[in-house]
This record gives structure tokens, C-alpha cells and sequence, in this order.
């Protein structure tokens, strides 16, 4: 997909305060598309708070859109299991008022992840005017067998919930209606069975994730978690990251590190409303999501990678990546990079890194003159520093949303595959025929040829 241009500042300006400019990509035909699965099938109204994300297990891909859980043939992309409402699942739990408001009410954007280490999935949305967080865990590494239902009570919850694996806790990150971000964690031992416990603590910062844990990472237990943000000198402006550690065991956020970076201006001008992303004809605006970082935020024990939309000095709007060293010490940028050098605009990144440390990044691509569009990238770790390699497109859109309502949330998920350390699996949304809110979405796995 691409990403499009919505800022009113002036070229100079942008140039002034953005002198970070993509490079040239490096070589291509360094990755192997595998596997592409035409899911148009599974279409879902925006307005319904249209979201997509994936993840491969042991034996499965698993795709949530619309709050529908699709499951598919990691081998031949074949549909195991038609969509199904997750919320559907918390009928076959023992009757109770919570776990009937998970059933019944409508629900937000699914954060979703499978737990390798534990072989098991877990989907979690927030149950809307209702303090609840519905919480799915699954008894095996089968995303079609049993589940664990739960609903915890959530109060003070501003946004929707998001989940990331550490090596001992689940960690859950949403914003509050005092202002700031609540951080949580669970202990991923007293995950099925008994309810879990969320042990929480709050930042004033907004924006902030979790970091989460990569299937290849050799992280100790006990390790402290990661948590980052951008940080805003001015309105939409800035020149560094903010991160925290959290302490989960004992329930403690230790003190805020900055780390400087290539100064960037948000994506849009009024990054809170964040509404400018153009597409052709008389489509209309759509959200750039540009105050905060995208919401996956890997660490795979020695790198920690990481994206977010930045407004670039010829006018449209391109991805930020970083790669952070020595995150638990003394954290500064390994290498960092602008994805977008034409006239299209790339928003809604997704970023993650091989065991081999080879990088890709996945994310829509749009702007006046292209439809909502699905690409990817990547870098091997000998590639010179800051430069990806050229662009693959996983399907072009051919039709435009004629309204503003709906993709609250940033839309897409890259994520590697557990079993080989080497297989990216990444879903995002295109629009194929225009409509008033209805996208599609599509699924590809690829890996590096350096990759074994």
C-alpha cells in the first residue's frame, strides 16, 4: 500500500526541520515470496472499527479482521475454519455478567499474539461502554480447539487494549481517560484456568507500547520490558524516542531514557485528529496515525525495531524505521532509515527481524494517484546502513472509501514465523471496489534466501 500526503506546512519548512531523507534502495531480489493468500473473502465495514492483524503457529496462520477469527493452512493458505466472531466464543463459557457483556456488546480493534513458548493464542478487545477487558486464551497451539474466557475488569480504559509477549508476563498497554498510558502485565504461567491478575502502574506519557519479545530472542527471565514513545518537543515535531523498563515481577517503571534520533515532523498537522491521507478521485481523507509509534515494537534480545509515519521534505508521507542497540543498557540508534522516495505515500508499518538479523517492513501504500495498496520491503543485516532494498507489492487496490468514518487504529501485522525463524507472515488491508467504509484484506509469507 502507499502512503499519503496531508501536512499544510510549507516545503520549507519541511525541509528545514526534516533533513532526514530517504536513501536509494539497496539491490533487489534478495526475498522469496512464498506464499499469497487471496482472502478477499473476509471484507469488513471501517466503520465498525476495521482493523487487521496475524500471526503464524506451530501448525497455523491466523488472521483476525472485523473481529473475526480466520484460520488458515500454514502449507497450502487453504481456509481451515470459515470467520468466526470471536465474541462468540465467550457464549461456551460459564454464564456470568461479564462474560455476557464480552458476548453481547460491540467490541474494538483485536490485539492478538501466539505465545510460542507456551503454544498458545490470545485475543483481547476492550467490551465498549462496558469496564471490561475481554480476554481469549486458547488450550493448545490449535486455534480452532478450546478456550479460556475471560473478561477483567478494565477501569479508566480511553482506547483499545494492546497485547505483546515477554519472556515470563503477557504485557497490555492502553490509554486512560485521565491522560497517559496504563501498562499491565500478567503472568504467563496463570495464563489458562483461574482468571488472570493484572498488575498495573501508569505513565503520563501517551502513545506508549510494549515492546514484544521475538520467537528467536534469547531473553532471561526476570528481564525487565520495554516500553517506548515518541517524543514530541513541539506540536508534531521531534527529534527522539522516549523509553522506560518496566519491572514486572515487582510492578515498577523505571526512569525515562531519551534517545536522539533524526529530527521528523508527524504526518499530519493536527497529528491528534491525524485525517489526511489522500486517495484518488473523490475519496476521502483517511488517518495517518502519525502521533504514535505503530503498534509493533519487536526486541529479539540484541536489536530493537521499530516504525512510525514522518512527513517527508517533498510533501507526501513515508515510514521512519530504527534499529536500537543495547536497549536494557545504554540504548542509542544502530541504524535508522526513511522508507519512500516517489509520490505515493506509506503509512501503517510493520516492522520485524529475522534470526539472521535481516529486516522487513510491511505497510499500505495510497495517495491521489494510487488506490489503497498492500507492499513490503526489506534489508539483509550486510545491506549498507539505513537502506532498504526495493519494493514488492503484495496486491494493488483498485478502489477508493468514500467516507471518513472508521480506521481508528492502524491496520496490519507483520510476524515471524516461530518454527524456522525465517518466514514473515504480513496481512493488511486494500480497497478493491469503492465503497462507503468496506476494505479487504490479503495475506503473503517471504523470507530472505540468506535465511536457513
Amino acid at each position: 500500500m502507499e502512503a499519503i500526503f496531508g501536512g499544510i506546512l510549507s516545503l520549507a519548512l519541511a525541509q528545514a526541520l526534516q533533513p532526514f531523507t530517504a536513501l536509494p534502495p539497496a539491490q533487489d531480489g534478495q526475498h522469496i515470496p512464498s506464499l499469497d493468500i487471496d482472502n478477499k473473502n473476509v471484507t469488513f465495514e471501517a466503520q465498525r472499527g476495521g482493523h487487521v492483524s496475524g500471526a503464524a503457529g506451530r501448525i497455523q496462520y491466523v488472521q483476525v479482521a472485523q473481529g473475526a477469527l480466520a484460520i488458515y493452512d500454514k502449507r497450502s493458505g487453504a481456509l481451515l475454519r470459515p470467520p468466526l466472531a470471536l465474541s462468540t466464543l465467550f457464549y461456551a463459557a460459564a454464564p456470568s455478567r461479564a462474560l455476557q457483556t464480552c458476548a453481547h456488546l460491540h467490541q474494538g480493534p483485536v490485539s492478538m499474539l501466539y505465545d510460542h513458548l507456551a503454544e498458545r493464542w490470545m485475543f483481547a478487545y476492550h467490551a465498549s461502554q462496558a469496564p471490561y477487558l475481554c480476554l481469549l486464551v486458547s488450550a493448545g497451539a490449535n486455534a480452532a480447539g478450546r478456550y479460556h474466557a475471560h473478561a477483567i475488569a478494565l477501569h479508566g480504559a480511553d482506547g483499545d487494549p494492546a497485547l505483546a509477549m515477554w519472556r515470563d508476563a503477557i504485557l497490555l498497554t492502553f490509554s486512560i481517560r485521565t491522560g497517559g498510558t496504563r501498562i499491565c502485565s500478567m503472568n504467563a504461567s496463570a495464563m489458562a484456568g483461574a482468571q488472570p491478575k493484572l498488575r498495573c502502574s501508569e505513565l503520563a506519557a501517551s502513545g506508549v507500547t510494549a515492546a514484544a519479545m521475538a520467537p528467536n530472542a534469547a531473553i532471561k527471565t526476570g528481564t525487565p520490558a520495554l516500553l517506548l514513545a515518541l517524543d514530541f518537543a513541539a506540536a508534531g515535531r521531534g527529534s527522539a524516542l522516549s523509553l522506560w523498563r518496566y519491572d514486572h515481577a515487582n510492578n515498577r517503571i523505571a526512569g525515562l531514557v531519551k534517545i536522539p534520533v533524526a529530527p521528523f515532523i508527524a504526518a499530519c498537522t493536527d497529528i491528534d485528529a491525524g485525517i489526511c491521507m489522500p486517495q484518488p478521485h473523490a475519496g476521502a481523507l483517511l488517518p495517518a496515525h502519525a502521533n504514535r509509534l505503530a503498534p509493533r515494537i519487536i526486541y529479539d534480545g540484541r536489536s530493537l525495531l521499530l516504525n512510525h509515519s514522518v512527513l517527508l521534505a517533498h510533501g507526501q508521507i513515508g515510514l521512519r524505521w530504527y534499529e536500537i542497540r543495547d536497549a536494557l543498557g545504554a540504548p542509542q540508534v544502530y541504524q535508522q532509515g526513511t522508507q519512500g522516495t516517489d509520490g505515493d505515500n506509506r503509512w501503517m508499518g510493520s516492522i520485524g527481524i529475522d534470526k539472521m538479523g535481516n529486516i522487513a517492513l510491511g505497510y499500505a501504500v495510497a495517495s491521489a494517484a494510487t488506490a489503497a495498496t498492500i507492499r513490503y520491503t526489506g534489508r539483509l543485516h550486510s545491506d549498507p546502513p539505513g537502506r532498504m532494498q526495493g519494493e514488492q507489492t503484495v496486491v494493488n487496490g483498485s478502489g477508493v472509501q468514500s467516507t471518513r468514518v472508521g480506521l481508528s487504529q492502524p491496520a496490519g501485522m507483520l510476524a515471524l514465523d516461530p518454527t524456522d525463524g525465517c518466514t514473515f507472515w504480513y496481512t493488511q488491508q486494500y480497497i478493491q471496489s469503492s465503497s462507503a467504509s468496506a476494505w479487504q484484506s490479503r495475506v503473503v509469507s517471504f523470507k530472505f534466501r540468506q535465511c536457513e
